[in-house]
C-alpha cells in the first residue's frame, strides 16, 4: 500500500537474542524479505554496549508515569530511536494477536463440559503446533486438567459455594491466595489478609456454563491493555514516536469477537484467519507457521546474570521494606538464589517488579 500511494517504505524492527529459538530470527528475516522491507535488528549489546541492562531499565522508572513492564525496554527504546532516525513516525506492534486470533484457553473447558470431542481435539491440535511445548506429558496435563477439568470443577464448586456458603468460599479463596503469595510480599499477616480480600473482591464469579464468553469479556477490561496504552503514551512523550497496536483496534476486536471459535482454528490451524491473509503476501509461511516464541528465557537469564548487581546497586528495597510491602531480607535471599540456581520465572518476575517499584516510589516520595 505504501508503494501504491508513493509513501516511504515501512521498516521492519526486530529484537534478537541467543536465548530465543534460532528459527525466530530466520522467520523475521524471511517475512521482511518477502515483503521487501528494510530490516533492522538489535541485540542487548547493540542497545547498551558492555553496560549491564538492568540498571538502565530500572533508571527509566524514575521518570515514567507508570512502572516499566519489562527490563528489555532500553532495547526497544534504541530500536525506536533508530526508526525515528530513518524517518518513521509510527511503530506498529502485535499486541493482542494471541488474545483475539485464537480462542481463549477457557474454550477447552467449555468444549469438555459439553463433550464436544471434535472441537476440543481441533483446538488441542492447533495449540500443539503453535505454542512452545516442553513435553507431550506437560501438554496433555495442560489441556486435560489445567485448562480443562480443573476449570470446570472449580467453576461448579465455586458457584455452589457462592450460593450456599459464601463465607466458606471467601475463606478458601483467602487461604489459597495467601498460600500462593511469596513470603517476602506483605510479611505482616493482617496486611496479607487485607490484600487477599481486595483481590478476591475484584474477581468475577465464574459461570460454569459460559467460561469462554466470560474470559473474552474480561479481555476487554484486562489490566495489561491499560498497561500497554500507558506505555504507548509514555513512549510517544519521551521519544516522539507513536506506538499503535492494530489488534487492539475496536472495530477489529468487534469483528473477531463475532466469529465462531471454530473459524479461528479451522483445519486445526492456529490463527487460521491470519494465516490466510499472510499467505497472499508471504508464500509458504502460512503452511509452515512457526511456533510462537516468548522472551521468558531471555528475561530469566538476564535476571540470573544481573539481578544481584542491580539489587546491590540500588541498596535493596529499603523503602518498600519500611512501608511493610516487602521483607527485604527474604527478597535478597530469593535474588541471590536466583543468581546461583536460576530459579523459576515467578521469582525472577517478582524480583524485577519489586526493584522497579522501589525506584519508582523513591523518585516520588523521597
Amino acid at each position: 500500500m505504501s508503494r501504491q500511494q508513493g509513501l516511504s517504505q515501512p521498516l521492519a524492527l526486530s529484537f534478537v537474542s541467543s536465548d530465543l529459538p534460532t528459527r525466530e530470527a530466520v522467520t523475521q528475516r524471511s517475512v521482511a524479505s518477502a515483503l521487501g522491507l528494510p530490516h533492522l535488528t538489535m541485540t542487548v549489546a547493540d542497545a547498551v554496549g558492555d553496560e549491564p541492562l538492568l540498571p538502565a531499565a530500572l533508571a527509566l522508572n524514575r521518570t515514567k508515569p507508570g512502572l516499566l513492564a519489562a527490563p528489555l525496554h532500553p532495547v526497544y527504546d534504541a530500536l525506536a530511536n533508530r526508526a525515528l532516525e530513518a524517518g518513521c513516525a509510527v511503530a506498529l506492534t502485535g499486541e493482542g494477536g494471541d488474545e483475539w486470533l485464537l480462542p481463549r484457553p477457557e474454550y477447552l473447558a467449555d468444549r469438555m463440559r459439553v463433550l464436544d470431542v471434535l472441537e476440543f481435539a481441533r483446538l488441542a491440535r492447533a495449540w500443539y503446533g503453535y505454542y512452545p511445548i516442553h513435553t507431550r506429558r506437560d501438554f496433555l496435563w495442560g489441556i486435560l486438567w489445567k485448562w480443562g477439568a480443573r476449570r470446570i470443577i472449580r467453576a461448579i464448586a465455586g458457584s455452589a459455594l457462592h450460593r450456599r456458603a459464601p463465607a466458606r468460599l471467601a475463606s478458601i479463596r483467602t487461604r489459597r491466595f495467601c498460600r500462593d503469595l511469596p513470603r517476602w510480599i506483605f510479611p505482616d499477616s493482617s496486611l496479607r489478609s487485607e490484600l487477599a480480600a481486595r483481590a478476591i473482591a475484584l474477581r468475577l464469579e465464574a459461570r460454569p456454563r459460559d467460561l469462554y464468553g466470560q474470559a473474552r469479556a474480561e479481555l476487554l477490561d484486562h489490566p495489561n491493555v491499560a498497561e500497554f496504552c500507558e506505555e504507548a503514551f509514555s513512549t510517544r512523550r519521551r521519544l516522539g514516536i507513536a506506538v499503535r497496536a492494530p489488534f487492539l483496534d475496536a472495530s477489529l476486536i468487534e469483528f473477531l469477537a463475532a466469529q465462531p471459535p471454530s473459524l479461528l482454528v479451522k483445519g486445526a490451524e492456529a490463527k487460521w484467519l491470519a494465516r490466510r491473509l499472510v499467505a497472499r503476501q508471504v508464500a509458504g509461511l502460512a503452511d509452515d507457521w512457526p511456533r510462537t516464541a516468548y522472551g521468558d528465557t531471555t528475561f530469566q537469564r538476564l535476571m540470573q546474570r544481573e539481578a544481584v548487581r542491580a539489587w546491590d546497586g540500588i541498596g535493596g528495597t529499603r523503602l518498600l521494606n519500611e512501608l511493610g510491602v516487602v521483607d527485604a531480607d527474604r527478597l535478597a535471599r530469593v535474588i541471590r538464589d536466583l543468581a546461583r540456581n536460576g530459579t523459576g520465572a515467578d521469582a525472577a518476575l517478582g524480583a524485577w517488579h519489586a526493584m522497579s517499584l522501589e525506584i519508582w516510589l523513591r523518585a516520588r516520595i523521597l
